[in-house]
């Protein structure tokens, strides 16, 4: 994954956070079967793409709780030795991670989380909501663990800094930013050069602009492994 860096908006001063671009494959057809993982299309992005962050944020062994629960990310997580999870809510409306049909216990967190936004109980723009499911979801994960969330709106510039907001003050550092593309790049665009930008027609879609790539945002904990133990185990 090529790297840059940009910064925080909602933290001036601190050191800038690591940009990352997540490219498809060209042709699929010319990567042999044994070393990719089987599954459909995760958010569009593909299961290259959900094979690299998994192995990017998890280390092996790791439980990985995808909360929309995607064959993709259950598929690749298998392939690269982690354990895929989704959350059920116990006797006692507690959050805990489940393995194929049985509980896990015995842990100490999940390495990542992957979470879809909005969602019913997270919605971008409501502040309040966002940061109680970050906390939620920040009392699940291992000391080291990491949040990776994928912003599904058109508009997503508005709503990343409320993501950003909610999750630092759920207790969450703000890790790395990806930019995911979800078609090949051409090998030369005339709207990015300076003689032919102005004479080149916008792509659009029913008006719109055609939406070339998808924003996942990381988070990594702050939580130090002996104040953790306080913590409810996934």
């Amino acid at each position: 994954m090529p790297h840059s860096t940009q910064h925080d908006p909602t933290t001036a001063g601190l050191p800038p956070v690591p940009v990352a671009l997540l490219l498809p494959t060209p042709d699929r057809r010319r990567r042999p079967a044994s070393v990719r993982p089987t599954g459909g299309d995760w958010f569009d992005l593909g299961r290259r793409a959900a094979a690299a962050v998994i192995a990017n944020y998890t280390r092996r062994g790791d439980l990985v709780i995808d909360l929309d629960r995607s064959p993709t990310i259950a598929a690749a997580a298998r392939w690269l030795h982690r354990h895929p999870a989704t959350l059920v809510t116990d006797s006692h409306r507690q959050p805990r991670a489940r393995r194929t049909g049985k509980p896990v216990w015995g842990r100490r967190g999940a390495g990542l989380i992957i979470a879809r936004l909005p969602r019913p109980e997270a919605f971008t723009l409501d502040l309040h909501g966002m940061t109680r499911a970050m906390h939620t979801w920040r009392r699940l994960l291992r000391p080291g663990g990491f949040l990776l969330t994928v912003l599904t709106v058109a508009d997503a510039g508005n709503h990343a800094t409320a993501v950003i907001t909610a999750a630092r003050t759920a207790g969450l550092t703000y890790h790395q930013h990806l930019i995911a593309a979800r078609a090949v790049l051409p090998e030369h665009e005339p709207r990015a050069e300076a003689t032919t930008a102005f004479g080149t027609i916008a792509r659009l879609l029913d008006g719109r602009h055609v939406v070339t790539h998808t924003g996942l945002y990381a988070f990594a904990t702050t939580t130090s492994p002996a104040s953790a133990q306080g913590d409810t185990d996934a």
